[in-house]
């Protein structure tokens, strides 16, 4: 094979360019075959760099695009065949490179740019500052990145190519510059959203990028603030948007990824959904735990008050996250106390008993695991005090029900009034108290939990979104005070925060046990008045609860007999833990005039 190669090779030096094309090939393909049976493989080698060269020369000269994608497919050949240490193997990259780079010109495909720069950069490797050849591969390969960042830019492009011109002035971007290069991106993201998909598409959009990213790299080390990674990120999502499907709509989506993921740890209400699932797939490793930890306590966050779909994907990811945690990992304990909050809720939800079961145990653990961390603590007692509470709740054990209270005590304890925590922490302890109260006709228990839920309603911000739960707790309270005292006062006050949870929990999943809760209060109420204004009130919100609870929810049963008892009052007992009733004044006096509900409900 190495004779007929080399006569091949000599038949094409001797024969005119025009018929040289199939014995250069010939030659090629025979000593690429030979090379591992070659005596003397250095001479070989220099003989098929050097036809690869000469092929590519004719080529170029011949300018035909048939024999340009030959020369392309024989020299990535001969490159695969010399080795590493051959002197002529530079030479042969920067070829291969100038080729590949030849038919993006022709072509315009980014798979060939691609080819075009790995080869170049395979090439400059190879070879040290100030030797022959490195210059102009040097040169040749910040021509290429340049090229990219213009058509189709790729994760490190532009500091690579800062680095090759690092022995050259840097032009720095004006700061106001930066900002007005900020602020054109966001005019192309509004004009996006209002229909213009080309407003993202413009050559002048990877111009402005490449713009900005190269000031945060000079003035940010290359960190970009939140507000240019936000800009960014939305502009590559809108061109993965824009873009027909297939490879370059997928690398903007890659980049849209890269930028928003800060984001999504500070707000994930604010980023696209399709970004927000590739950031949050399971596939954890100990390297970046850290980073999916922040962003799935972030999820479950926002999930306690949005889809159960976010609520999901938060708890998939805590999971993964704490089987990838290393030992000794320093967040162990808060990610645990995260799940645990997330499957409870979850469990909330659903009436899945998988999921409390999970809580408890989970939460058991974070209890253990942040006994030398004392905020961490108290965090883990909370919520295992409330994994606990909703297991006595749905099973009945009352060493469940001791046990939540214990452990909601001892986060109140040590909590101060200045502490973040003191606040949940009373709410908290409230619920259980009002609980036991329930079940064990406790009255210091009822009168505790209502001084402690009145504090938490009053001392709750009106836009946080906890305080249609803390509405309706107190609610529950009071009524539970009526039912066993017989204060309409009382009762009247429990509607009233009944109503203002309704209206507070809009768009809450859990609105519907805040409406079934309003409806036992109006009913009441119209047991207590016979005025027909609370009746029809409670049969509204009792069925809607109702109609707003999922077919395998743990309380849709005692959710529908609330309803039913609403549609046919009189005497009987309210369900759900009532210990004392009335008998409708119906049923012995004619009704008197409903006042209207706003004035009630207000």
């Amino acid at each position: 094979m190495r004779t007929a190669g080399s006569l091949h090779w000599c038949r094409a030096k001797g024969l005119k360019a025009d018929a040289t094309d199939e014995e250069f090939r010939y030659a090629a393909a025979l000593l690429i075959r030979a090379k591992d049976e070659l005596a003397d493989q250095q001479q070989d080698f220099n003989y098929l760099a050097l036809l690869a060269t000469l092929y590519l020369a004719q080529v170029v000269t011949a300018d035909a695009d048939d024999d340009l994608a030959r020369a392309v497919a024989f020299l990535a050949d001969v490159a695969g065949a010399v080795p590493s240490e051959h002197p002529m193997r530079p030479a042969l990259l920067h070829n291969l490179a100038y080729a590949y780079g030849r038919r993006f010109k022709d072509t315009g495909s980014t798979a060939d740019l691609d080819e075009a720069v790995r080869a170049a950069r395979s090439g400059l490797e190879l070879l040290s500052p100030g030797e022959p050849g490195w210059a102009v591969t040097r040169d040749h390969l910040r021509a290429l990145l340049q090229a990219r960042l213009q058509f189709a830019p790729r994760h490190g492009d532009l500091e690579e190519l800062l680095r090759l011109r690092s022995d050259e002035p840097l032009a720095r971007p004006a700061g106001d510059s930066l900002a007005a290069v900020v602020a054109a991106l966001s005019r192309r993201i509004t004009a996006f959203d209002a229909g213009d998909r080309e407003a993202v598409l413009q050559p002048a959009v990877m111009q402005e990028l490449t713009e900005l990213m190269l000031g945060v790299l000079l003035d940010h080390d290359g960190v970009p603030p939140a507000h240019v990674a936000r800009v960014v990120g939305d502009v590559h999502w809108r061109r993965h948007l824009a873009l027909p499907p297939g490879a370059e709509a997928q690398e903007e989506l890659a980049h849209a990824v890269q930028m928003l993921a800060d984001a999504a740890e500070e707000d994930p209400a604010s980023v696209p959904e399709p970004v927000l699932r590739i950031l949050a797939l399971p596939d954890v490793t100990a390297d970046d735990v850290g980073r999916k930890a922040r962003l799935a306590v972030a999820l479950a966050a926002r999930a306690e008050y949005t889809d159960d779909e976010t609520l999901t994907m938060a708890i998939d990811l805590m999971e993964a996250c704490a089987v990838a945690a290393p030992v000794g990992y320093a967040d162990r304990a808060a990610l645990l106390v995260a799940l645990c909050f997330a499957l409870r809720l979850r469990f909330l939800r659903t009436g899945a008993e998988e999921d409390l079961a999970a809580a408890v145990r989970v939460g058991t653990d974070a209890v253990e695991s942040s006994r030398s961390a004392p905020a961490a603590r108290r965090g883990a007692q909370a919520n295992l005090g409330q994994a606990r509470l909703a297991a006595f709740e749905h099973r009945g054990d009352p060493a469940d029900l001791d046990g939540a209270i214990e452990l909601l005590r001892a986060a109140v304890n040590g909590s101060t009034d200045a502490d973040p925590s003191m606040l949940p922490a009373r709410a908290n302890l409230g619920t259980a108290l009002l609980a036991c109260f329930q079940h064990r006709s406790d009255a210091g228990a009822l009168e505790e939990a209502i001084a402690l839920l009145r504090t938490v309603v009053d001392e709750t911000e009106a836009d946080d979104p906890r305080l249609a739960i803390r509405l309706s707790n107190l609610a529950n309270s009071l009524r539970s005070h009526f039912e066993q005292w017989g204060d309409q006062q009382i009762l009247l006050e429990a509607a009233r925060m009944g109503q203002r949870a309704i209206e507070v929990a809009a768009s809450q999943p859990e609105r519907a046990a805040y409406q079934s809760s309003l409806g036992q209060s109006l009913r009441l109420l119209f047991e207590e008045t016979g005025q027909d204004g609370y009746l029809g009130e409670a049969v509204t919100v009792s069925r809607d609860a109702v109609a707003n609870t999922v077919e395998s929810h743990v309380d849709l049963g005692r959710r529908r007999s609330i309803s039913a008892s609403c549609c046919s009052p009189g005497c009987g007992a309210l369900g759900g833990g009532s210990t004392w009733t009335r008998r409708s004044p119906r049923c012995a006096a004619p009704c008197r005039a409903a006042p209207p509900p706003i004035q009630i409900m207000r």
